[in-house]
């Protein structure tokens, strides 16, 4: 039944609770990870994932080699990871590679407290950086746009864009 329906719709049809139809769920992931080879990957993703729209989270722990999913926990905080990395050993941790992670500070603590030579490690996300390299670009601007409009120099008015833009892509009047 849970192959062809949704878990709401089986309950529904077959008149069981949600706890019972997810029981044999529950039961295939837990025979699934016993039979699972335990290993480090040699390149790991860390990452929340929201599991509701009242901001709860997971945190999300992929080997980014084979795009499995390596490791679960709630919330995300730094205890969610140690998890994580205290179920291998030091020797074991020292085969990771890279980790690819958000500027989440308590994930980056765990990953220096628990991986050799994290520092050299870590990837932060591409678009992260970005984010915050935007937003340091446009505090600046707001800030001389301020500086220069005390003088009565409008030159940086409605300018915000255009320091966004990347300079191939800037359009030619400006």
């Amino acid at each position: 039944m849970l192959h062809e329906a949704t878990v709401r719709g089986a309950t529904r049809i077959l008149r069981i609770s949600w706890d019972v139809a997810w029981q044999p769920i529950e039961h295939a992931v837990v025979r699934g990870l016993r039979a699972k080879e335990k290993r480090v990957p040699a390149r790991l993703g860390v990452d929340k994932k929201a599991i509701s729209k009242w901001a709860r989270y997971n945190t999300l722990v992929c080997d980014l080699d084979t795009s499995t999913v390596e490791y679960v926990a709630g919330a995300r905080r730094m205890e969610s990871l140690d998890g994580y990395f205290l179920s291998f050993s030091a020797a074991e941790l020292q085969g990771i590679q890279a980790i690819a992670m958000a500027m989440w500070p308590p994930y980056i603590s765990s990953a220096l407290r628990h991986v050799p030579e994290a520092r050299h490690k870590i990837v932060f996300d591409h678009y992260q950086i970005m984010s915050y390299m935007n937003e340091a670009v446009d505090d600046v601007r707001t800030r001389e746009h301020r500086e220069y409009r005390a003088r009565g120099d409008e030159t940086l008015a409605r300018s915000r864009y255009l320091w966004l833009c990347a300079q191939e892509r800037l359009p030619p009047k400006h």
